[in-house]
């Protein structure tokens, strides 16, 4: 991973938030070692972002952040801030400034909540997130080069979507983390030299220790979710169409996805189009949901999944498509995934379909 000596600037430079709040400091200790000891070696510039409830100021976040080079580890400043996500979009400018390298890789270490749940009222949701680190994109003139989302229900392609602009590479977990967490200093060991996409798609092969079923990784190109939602804007639509004759389908394809999140609210993507596309009653339904598969798989770099043997159609790409009946709530309406990929149409649509099959009244659509 060293430059060689034609090279002005290292390879890579980290930053790690670890959020400790929640019961995570002998996580984040053992976290800050890890990378500590993988980026002393290889010479790498390391920043660690430390995030404290801030004492008898309830709701307030203290952020500290140290700066290990080959002095060694010094203090880089500590403030009182409203919430993670601008203690982390500060922070990453800050050292992308003091370290600027061909390769820029952030790794965020946290509890994580639902898609309508933020952070576990932890102060962060992907948008704000997103929107905070678009300074530091600016200022380095690129995106950043892999995005390590080390958090609970992270994978989720609502969440996804408000940080394909931040960076090239994105690794998340639609289900939970188990401690001590992904293997980003084995990754960077191995596969450093080799480029961020190699780092990205290694985190996810290298998989978690423990964990279940309820445990998957996955690494994904974000140019390819542009096309991703393009063909599930298109499937939401074919499917709306049909749904008084073929809502059954859905059901279907719904009950035979494995199911992620915190009240089993993320359905998986890719199992999702393949059993559309299996029971689809044509061809036009089937050509769509295969298509929506087929993206899936192209923005797919690496994943990992706790499900043994691994199920080939299971993606790790979690949505948002409850198992219970329920109408769907004004909030997802509100993120900027669902209007651009018509999803809370289709999901508003599907939910009216299942009422009318419970009352028996005529299905509106």
């Amino acid at each position: 991973m060293s430059p060689s000596g034609a090279e002005a600037q290292p390879q890579w430079t980290v930053l790690v938030c670890l959020d400790t709040r929640g019961g995570l400091t002998v996580a984040a200790d053992g976290y800050q070692h890890r990378m500590a000891v993988v980026c002393r070696r290889s010479g790498v510039p390391l920043a660690v972002l430390r995030l404290e409830d801030e004492a008898g100021r309830p709701g307030r976040v203290t952020s500290r952040l140290l700066m290990l080079d080959k002095q060694g580890w010094r203090e880089g400043g500590r403030r009182a801030t409203d919430g993670a996500a601008e203690a982390i979009g500060r922070a990453a400018t800050t050292a992308l400034r003091l370290h600027p390298a061909r390769y820029a890789m952030l790794l965020i270490v946290k509890h994580g909540g639902g898609v309508l749940d933020g952070d576990q009222g932890l102060g962060m949701d992907s948008g704000e997130l997103g929107k905070t680190l678009a300074a530091s994109v600016q200022e380095r003139g690129q995106p950043l080069d892999v995005l390590g989302l080390d958090m609970c229900f992270s994978g989720a392609l609502e969440k996804l979507w408000d940080l394909r602009q931040c960076a090239r590479y994105i690794s998340a977990a639609p289900g939970l983390v188990y401690s001590p967490g992904l293997r980003w200093d084995e990754a960077l060991s191995r596969r450093g030299h080799d480029g961020p996409r190699a780092v990205a798609a290694e985190a996810a092969r290298l998989g978690m220790t423990g964990g279940s079923r309820e445990a998957a990784l996955v690494s994904l190109e974000t140019s390819r979710l542009t096309a991703v939602v393009e063909e599930l804007r298109g499937v939401a639509a074919q499917w709306r169409a049909q749904m008084a004759r073929d809502g059954h389908v859905v059901t279907l394809a719904r009950s035979q996805a494995h199911t992620w999140g915190r009240r089993q609210e993320l359905c998986d993507l890719g199992e999702f189009a393949a059993g559309l596309a299996r029971h689809a009653p044509d061809e036009s339904l089937q050509a769509g949901a295969v298509r929506l598969q087929e993206a899936v798989k192209s923005s797919i770099i690496g994943r990992w999944s706790g499900v043994t043997p691994t199920v080939e159609s299971l993606s790790g790409v979690g949505i948002y498509f409850p198992r219970t009946v329920e109408a769907v709530p004004p909030a997802y309406e509100r993120l900027t995934f669902a209007a651009d990929s018509d999803w809370y149409g289709f999901l508003r649509a599907y939910w009216e379909w299942v009422a009318s099959r419970v009352t028996g009244e005529a299905y509106p659509g």
